[in-house]
């Protein structure tokens, strides 16, 4: 049985949106590496390509991971872990005719809460 309380952190991640081109590589990397875990848990799931503004959007991915403490040695600073708990993709598109006023649409498209975090309300 995992222990599914403690520090949970938030972390919102885009390929497209960061200074450096390294740094929406890294992000693209480590969501194709860990999208990968949808295919188990979501009927037809696909793979996305976060880089991707095909059809005039952008995708962001919210990441939850639980925080854990390492054992630190006397004297030491204390050091922390970080698990995936789940994420959810985000695709924000331009609708020129949305109501009241045209302006941005977010739509989630992945839920994902690995098995020992589920009905734990952090989906």
């Amino acid at each position: 049985s995992t222990d599914t309380t403690g520090t949970f952190v938030l972390s919102l991640a885009s390929g497209k949106e960061h200074k450096t081109q390294q740094e929406d590589e890294a992000v693209a990397t480590y969501h194709s590496s860990i999208q990968k875990l949808s295919l188990w848990f979501i009927e037809s799931a696909n793979d996305i390509d976060v880089t991707s503004d095909e059809g005039g959007g952008y995708w962001k991915i919210l990441y939850l991971f639980r925080k854990h403490s390492c054992n630190n040695k006397k004297g030491k600073e204390e050091q922390f872990k970080y698990s995936l708990v789940g994420y959810t993709t985000l695709f924000h598109f331009y609708a020129p005719f949305k109501k009241p006023k045209a302006g941005v649409v977010m739509r989630i498209c992945q839920v994902v809460v690995l098995p020992p975090y589920q009905q734990c309300g952090h989906g």
